[in-house]
């Protein structure tokens, strides 16, 4: 194994393993916010946890999520590198528009993906470049 090719399975390592953490951080110190205002103009504002503005939908995004961002590593792992990279760019896709709703929570694992989907590209042309003619 290459040493591209195995810096490319540390980052799809290290994006599977924020991808969980962004999501538990996400589930215990992001909500929302409530602002209520009576008739006599009194004006309440309460802050929501996650489930309470989300509901069971935003608990099930944030697993999906972090199924996702584990599968470029796992199908790098069984050296299909077509669904690596199908389900590389998705994730990718997912994550900037993610960035609009959620946050940028998920932008380092997005960022660890598209290294390491460089980094594979990159691997085929070392490898010609040191052969000999």
């Amino acid at each position: 194994m290459s040493r591209l090719h195995s810096a490319a399975r540390v980052l799809l390592l290290i994006a599977a393993i924020l991808a969980p953490a962004a999501s538990v951080f996400i589930f215990f110190f992001s909500g929302g916010t409530q602002v209520t205002e009576t008739a006599g103009g009194a004006v309440t504002e309460r802050q929501l946890s996650w489930y309470e503005s989300q509901g069971l939908w935003g608990i099930a995004i944030l697993f999906i999520f972090s199924a996702l961002y584990y599968g470029p590593l796992r199908f790098f792992e069984n050296g299909r590198l077509a669904m690596v990279y199908i389900f590389g760019l998705a994730v990718i896709a997912l994550t900037i528009l993610a960035m609009f709703s959620i946050g940028l929570f998920y932008l380092p694992s997005g960022l660890f993906v598209l290294l390491a989907l460089v980094l594979i590209a990159l691997d085929p042309l070392t490898h010609q470049k040191n052969r000999a003619p």
